[in-house]
């Protein structure tokens, strides 16, 4: 589940991104794992044909277990910044 004020629009690095429509604090929780979204393990990802991994790997985050976990909802268009402000 995302927050609240994350929005999607179009995103110059790969076409579509979330944005915050304001401010949000630094240590806010944005988004935490919810029931909908689908994790595979790495023994099912090897299963799949090359289309379906390319696009899992894209818009999966992988939890420490490395697991993938594939939101359910806009959150899959999360990127990072490694400055963010």
């Amino acid at each position: 589940m995302l927050h609240p004020d994350i929005i999607v629009r179009k995103s110059k690095i790969d076409g579509k991104g979330i944005f915050a429509r304001k401010f949000i604090p630094i240590g806010m929780i944005v988004w935490i794992q919810t029931s909908k979204d689908v994790v595979y393990s790495k023994e099912q990802f090897k299963k799949f044909g090359k289309r379906r991994q390319k696009f899992i790997v894209k818009y999966a985050e992988q939890d420490k277990r490395d697991n993938f976990v594939l939101p359910a909802d806009i959150s899959r268009y999360t990127n990072h910044s490694c400055n963010p402000i």
